[in-house]
């Protein structure tokens, strides 16, 4: 077995991870969001959750997306992202976002 050793910077950011991770998850699965980004037409589970993960990007490319967020795979974002611009801006998805947090949070 090999030890890593972990710098006090490394623990600060595991720390803050796991304090802060919740937070974040928070807005793409709370009901509160998923019923925003459906009355602003993006439908689905998907469709919502890269549109608002990717709304501060602006109408960037499928492959920039892809490339930020390299943990899903490219063919689900260039299916789903582009389409999502049709039924609502970056803007409007923001929007949602930012308000659908507070209710939730609330």
């Amino acid at each position: 077995m090999i030890a890593i050793q972990m710098s006090e910077g490394d623990h600060l950011a595991r720390r803050a991870w796991r304090l802060l991770a919740p937070y974040h998850a928070l807005i793409y699965f709370a009901s509160e969001a998923h019923q925003s980004y459906a009355e602003i037409g993006l439908k689905g589970f998907w469709r919502g959750y890269f549109a608002s993960r990717n709304a501060a990007l602006g109408t960037a490319s499928s492959s920039v997306v892809a490339a930020t967020f390299f943990n899903f795979h490219p063919q689900r974002v260039a299916h789903t992202r582009p389409d999502a611009w049709r039924f609502a801006s970056p803007v409007s998805v923001l929007e949602a976002c930012y308000q659908s947090a507070d209710t939730a949070f609330r």
